[in-house]
């Protein structure tokens, strides 16, 4: 299963801990990604309560370092 694959998931996850906003058919919604739950959802945190997307689409902006 996904279990075996999530530490090296959180290790290359380039969304963790960043500003997201997730597109769905009903609109858009904008969070912090918290990385992806035992299913492979995505979790996002929005307004301190964590949300799972198991579908959609994300957009993020990732800083020149």
């Amino acid at each position: 299963g996904l279990a075996g694959f999530q530490p090296a998931w959180q290790r290359h996850d380039l969304a963790r801990n960043r500003a997201v906003t997730v597109h769905l058919p009903q609109g858009e919604v904008a969070g912090q990604a918290r990385g992806i739950d035992e299913s492979g959802a995505l979790i996002v945190e929005i307004e301190g309560r964590e949300r799972r997307f198991s579908s959609g689409e994300i957009s993020l902006r990732l800083n020149a370092e």
